[in-house]
C-alpha cells in the first residue's frame, strides 16, 4: 500500500516539475514603411555650420550619379551612389 502510495506521488511530482516549452514569436521590427512614409526632406534651422545638405539632386537617367548642395557653399558630385563624393566648385568662392 505504501509502495503505490509513494510510487503515485513520486510520477505526480516528476510531472507537475517539468517546465513548459517556450512560446516563439516573431520579432516586431522597430521601423518598417508606415514607420517613415510620412516623413520628406526640409530645410531645418540656419545655414550656420558646415555639412548641413541644402539640395540634392539625382541624375534622370543615372540613378547613381547624384549631385549635392552644402549649407556652407559647396557643390558636390558622387558617380557611385553616395559613397564617396568629390568637390565640383572648390577654386570657385560663394557667396
Amino acid at each position: 500500500m505504501y509502495k503505490i502510495l509513494f510510487f503515485s506521488l513520486f510520477v505526480s511530482s516528476i510531472c507537475i516539475s517539468q517546465k513548459n516549452k517556450p512560446i516563439v514569436t516573431k520579432p516586431v521590427s522597430l521601423f518598417d514603411a508606415s514607420t517613415v512614409s510620412a516623413l520628406s526632406f526640409r530645410l531645418v534651422g540656419p545655414a550656420l555650420t558646415s555639412g548641413r545638405v541644402v539640395d540634392l539632386a539625382i541624375h534622370p537617367t543615372n540613378n547613381d550619379q547624384w549631385y549635392v548642395a552644402a549649407a556652407c557653399g559647396g557643390v558636390w558630385q558622387t558617380n557611385n551612389h553616395g559613397i564617396t563624393f568629390s568637390p565640383i566648385f572648390d577654386a570657385n568662392g560663394s557667396f
